[in-house]
């Protein structure tokens, strides 16, 4: 490149020499000039594009040669002959002027169009040796300078795929100038090259005032049918997906949940993310899908109002996965924010917003966006049922009655039918609809219908109108057969890996989507029917808690009880140790002062503890003890109380609190979903004692005498006999032959017939015996806890549930509510009334504990006139090798348990 073009002053080319940029800087002998040449090639590559721009900017000749070219040098010596030199001078400056004058007309797109930018840029086989650098930034500057968009004036891929990509990386002021002609273009690159753009737009989809932000890409997306978008970016976040759970799309999720989270202050970039994050919820990635939710859960909560444009936005999105999963989001962000007492704007601002703006899409008589699909059309409903509780007014009674479950006048889709497609053709697992899925899962919604009874009409008729709605919504063997063959060959041999998550076959996708729907339609009808033959709105296939509830908090309690033995001396002989209860005494923990990690210090009343303690890993000993608080009325508490100090032989059936395992966090207690606190007759034997009886007693004689030992056997062999005799006559058909009569094994009419038939005689003696006798008192009891016990299975996010909070009677009387992401109960004035932790973590010596404010517990009691006692169970254990050895047979049998009852009152 000439020197004398001064690109760059002398402090810049030093500047350059300085970081060493410059490999060297040299004279040029044959063209007497100065050159410069660089490490880094897009430098010089763009240094290049520059001077071109530079140079064919005002104009480009219509003519090229070189003034020094031996063929030029020859027409200029033929001339001399016939002109003089000055007309010669003056002859090639006139063509030059011309040239010049002709090549202003759009110089750049004379050269862009020329064979010199073609064969040096475009052709393979010509190209230069740096076209792709020189392409790169050559396409930036041309829009700069001109804005020349190569993918409008040559009709040459390579030139499309660099200005395509220049898009990227130009200014967005650049992109502004041009939008309208740019985003045709794009939208129209966007039908065959989705996956290709979206990754060119990765580095600026989050820049709120960009044209090319992930909007523009969200509304692209919107157009598709489910069926393009599964196979397109579907298919694009699953291939980035990682079985060891570090992919790119779970980090993008991940990183948006923990700023909306932990960041008090975000730019608007994280509305445009959220819209991203929106779109992952398409993915057959469970664990993915459920983060995503997740994720924007804890958005909602931080921004309500630009959620609900979110939820506006994704209501017609015709994939029901993800209107379904927004729907979840709005009634999770309802339940937390309910009773913020901190920041009461949502509730003020927003939720009735929310609730009027469902009601009017999805219930009212206009509603455009109805559904039959069970779970999200309940999120939807819920949420309105929360927009009531704080104004009742908001709908009248009339629309109220459109809500109400079930909801017999909904709007429903004509469902037709449609047989399997392709049945007998499906290999390797790709079968859209599978033989568990099919029975079990479609099963559960005939309520008469039997496991594996293929013949059942209404569950032929059912099979056959989820078939077709797979097909409604796009499925195809022929688009999806290989894809959910390879799905299933994956998850075979990436089923070791503990992060890897559950991936469903798209046609299990479309599969899951119809079943939902079908259980709305049904439910509708009053065909939904529980275990108890009632209508079921809360089906057992939940897919997600949208409170996002976690793992109870960690405090150990015992070390503020100096580390409380349970076990005793565990050195003692084990009949010793199974009789010493004294190391089982707990009063200590019922009333207790203390802050449990909290700020403020309380007086607490424990309703439930379950505390376990093992001597060691491989334990040979251990104590289990549950605890739980009952209320009964005065009467009651004085007959309990008589017994008690009576007597110490007293027991009673292990006490099982009210609880649920399809009930949402939130929900508590609140929804009509929780169980009333129950109360319940509860019967307490005492009095254990031994009472002599006598009972008849059938005795066999041999002339008088009691018979010998081999008479007894012989007896017996031929009771056997004359019994298969019987059973073989009732095979064959008899049915005279009573069959009681040869069933009961101490059946002494048999005993006697065959007695008799060998000449012994019999009679009846009195014998004597003792049998334990005792007395029972009944007594009604109110449970105080609640046990919220949703199953893992449903979420790989979710853990089981181990919420324990006071039971809906004292919630609802004391006005307590839960705390999001928590067991604790707040009142209206944002203070604890109720805490809930745990300590440990291994299945067999974590410790539970729910308690509840004294003062608040009194109130509760005086105002419901109930006294309190404590049901303690405790069961010690000895396994004399371990436990880990159980299971041999031998083993159990040697293993020994005792337990222990009390009942404690203060």
């Amino acid at each position: 490149m000439p020197r004398s073009e001064e690109l760059f002053r002398n402090e810049e080319l030093r500047v350059f020499e300085g970081e060493n940029l410059l490999i060297y800087r040299d004279w040029n002998r044959e063209d007497n000039k100065e050159e410069i040449q660089f490490t880094y090639d897009l430098l010089g590559s763009y240094l290049v594009s520059r001077y071109l721009v530079k140079t064919y900017k005002e104009y480009y000749p219509l003519i090229k040669y070189n003034s020094d070219h031996w063929f030029v040098n020859t027409i200029k010596t033929g001339f001399e002959f016939f002109i003089p030199e000055s007309g010669t001078k003056l002859l090639e400056n006139c063509l030059t002027a011309c040239n010049k004058k002709i090549g202003t007309k759009k110089p750049l797109f004379k050269f862009v169009k020329s064979t010199e930018f073609t064969q040096k840029l475009l052709n393979k086989d010509t190209e230069h040796p740096l076209f792709d650098d020189i392409l790169r930034t050559i396409c930036i500057l041309l829009i700069k300078t001109n804005d020349i968009f190569l993918f409008n004036v040559l009709q040459n891929e390579r030139a499309k795929k660099y200005s395509t990509e220049s898009l990227f990386e130009i200014n967005k002021k650049y992109i502004e100038k041009n939008e309208k002609p740019i985003k045709v273009f794009l939208e129209t690159e966007f039908l065959n090259q989705k996956i290709y753009l979206l990754d060119l737009a990765e580095n600026i989809e989050l820049d709120v005032k960009h044209p090319l932000n992930f909007n523009f890409w969200s509304d692209l997306l919107k157009n598709l049918s489910i069926s393009e978008r599964d196979l397109s970016w579907s298919e694009y976040v699953r291939r980035n997906h990682s079985w060891y759970g570090n992919s790119h799309f779970s980090n993008i999720v991940r990183h948006f949940e923990k700023v909306c989270k932990d960041e008090k202050i975000l730019s608007d970039r994280v509305h445009v993310a959220a819209k991203k994050v929106m779109w992952i919820l398409t993915t057959n990635i469970r664990k993915l899908r459920d983060e995503s939710t997740r994720a924007l859960y804890y958005y909602a909560r931080k921004y309500p109002k630009e959620f609900l444009d979110l939820l506006k936005y994704s209501i017609d999105i015709n994939d029901p996965y993800v209107p379904e999963r927004m729907l979840a989001v709005s009634y999770g962000l309802a339940m937390a924010r309910q009773n913020d007492f901190k920041d009461k704007s949502y509730q003020q601002d927003y939720l009735l917003q929310y609730g009027k703006w469902l009601f009017d899409n999805l219930f009212s008589n206009e509603a455009k966006y109805t559904t039959t699909h069970i779970l999200a059309r309940d999120y939807a409903k819920r949420t309105i049922d929360i927009a009531l509780l704080h104004q009742p007014d908001l709908l009248t009674i009339a629309d109220k009655e459109l809500i109400k479950y079930p909801l017999v006048n909904y709007p429903h889709t004509k469902w037709k039918e449609e047989k399997d497609k392709n049945e007998g053709e499906y290999y390797d697992g790709n079968a859209p609809v599978q033989m568990d899925f099919r029975n079990y899962t479609i099963g559960r919604l005939i309520n008469d219908r039997k496991n594996y009874d293929d013949e059942h009409n209404e569950y032929k008729q059912v099979l056959s109108q989820i078939y077709w709605r797979v097909y409604n919504l796009g499925y195809s063997l022929e688009k999806f057969g290989k894809i959910d063959r390879q799905i299933e060959k994956d998850a075979w041999n990436n089923s070791y890996h503990d992060s890897a998550g559950k991936i469903d076959r798209y046609g299990k996708k479309y599969s899951w989507i119809a079943f939902y729907e079908m259980a709305g339609y049904r439910s509708d009808l009053g065909l939904l029917k529980g275990w108890n033959d009632k209508d079921e709105f809360r089906i057992s296939d939940v897919d997600i808690d949208p409170s996002f509830p976690i793992e109870l908090r960690q405090y150990n309690l015992f070390e503020d009880m100096n580390n409380k033995n349970f076990l005793g001396n565990e050195t003692s002989a084990p009949e010793e140790w199974y009789e010493v209860d004294d190391d089982l005494v707990i009063e200590e923990y019922i009333a207790v002062n203390n802050q449990f990690g909290y700020e403020e210090k309380y007086d607490w009343i424990l309703l439930k503890g379950n505390m376990s303690q093992k001597n060691k890993a491989d334990q040979t000993r251990d104590a289990h003890i549950s605890i739980n608080a009952v209320l009964v009325n005065e009467d009651d508490y004085k007959n309990v109380d008589c017994i008690v100090s009576q007597y110490k032989d007293y027991t009673f059936d292990y006490l099982r609190n009210d609880e649920q395992h399809y009930l949402y966090e939130g929900e508590i207690p609140w929804c009509d979903l929780m169980l009333e606190g129950s109360s319940e007759n509860f019967v307490i034997h005492y009095n254990f004692h031994d009472v002599k009886k006598v009972k008849k007693e059938l005795k066999v004689l041999n002339n008088g005498k009691a018979l010998l030992e081999h008479e007894v056997a012989d007896l017996k062999k031929k009771e056997k006999e004359y019994s298969d005799e019987l059973w073989e006559k009732v095979y064959q058909g008899d049915w005279k032959i009573s069959v009681p009569f040869i069933f009961n094994k101490k059946n002494d009419d048999l005993t006697k017939e065959i007695a008799e038939r060998i000449g012994y005689s019999v009679e009846y003696i009195d014998v004597p015996y003792y049998e334990k006798a005792y007395e029972s008192l009944q007594v009604n009891i109110e449970t105080t806890v609640f046990e919220n016990l949703w199953e893992s299975s449903h979420s790989e996010i979710i853990s089981n549930g181990e919420t324990k909070v006071p039971s809906k009677n004292i919630c609802n009387h004391l006005e307590l509510f839960i705390k999001a992401q928590t067991s604790d109960l707040y009142n209206r004035d944002n203070e604890i009334v109720s805490t809930a932790f745990k300590h440990g973590n291994d299945y067999d010596s974590t410790s539970f504990f729910t308690y509840i404010r004294k003062d608040y517990l009194d109130k509760y009691l005086k105002e419901r006139n109930k006294k309190i006692i404590w049901l303690q169970w405790t069961e010690k254990r000895y396994f004399p090798n371990g436990i880990k050895k159980l299971s041999h047979s031998a083993e159990r049998q040697k293993s020994e348990y005792r337990t222990y009852y009390r009942i404690v009152k203060l």
